[in-house]
């Protein structure tokens, strides 16, 4: 579904978020 999808891509988003603050 487009939904886990989506779920993926902002997981991924804020693992970037993350380790740009790290």
């Amino acid at each position: 579904t487009r939904t886990a999808v989506d779920l993926k891509v902002l997981i991924e988003q804020m693992r970037e978020q993350v380790q740009n603050i790290e």
